[in-house]
């Protein structure tokens, strides 16, 4: 499984409430296979996605993990709310379409400061293990060295 999770931030580094994102789904033939949508929770993340549009059956509502392995190809909307974004910004929405065809999982931050920025991670951004991943003593662990390095020159 590779999941694709996504997190909203301030120019602070903190997560952003609240946000809207929809999620466009294609798989290997570029077909387009189904929409999704979430918002962001309240460290500015999103794990789960829901189908869009909702049906008026909210019962019928579950909770869809995206795998990248079966849609490799998607379009990331998000559409912030007009006061998280500065103030001299036009963006009404911004949009990342991506091809993600390794088995990571797959995570795509927006940072939304005077000009918002993107940026992918080969983990997860939100949810039980984003927040694993995102923890000091987890990137100390990929910071590992090799146990295939030469030791230094004598």
């Amino acid at each position: 499984m590779a999941p694709i999770t996504c997190k909203v931030v301030d120019a602070h580094g903190h997560g952003v409430q609240g946000v809207r994102v929809t999620l466009d789904c294609r798989n290997r033939f570029r077909n387009h296979t189904m929409k999704l949508e979430s918002l962001t929770d309240a460290q500015g993340g999103i794990s789960f996605w829901y189908p869009s549009p909702v049906s008026h059956d909210f019962s019928a509502l579950e909770p869809q993990i995206v795998d990248a392995v079966v849609i490799p190809y998607v379009a990331l909307t998000f559409y912030p709310r007009p006061q998280l974004v500065a103030p001299q910004g036009p963006w009404l929405g911004i949009r990342a379409d991506l091809f993600l065809p390794s088995m990571t999982s797959h995570g795509v931050v927006l940072h939304l400061e005077e000009s918002p920025r993107l940026e992918y991670t080969p983990y997860p951004v939100s949810g039980p293990i984003g927040r694993l991943m995102a923890s000091p003593q987890a990137l100390d662990i990929l910071r590992t060295p090799s146990p295939l390095q030469l030791p230094p020159p004598l």
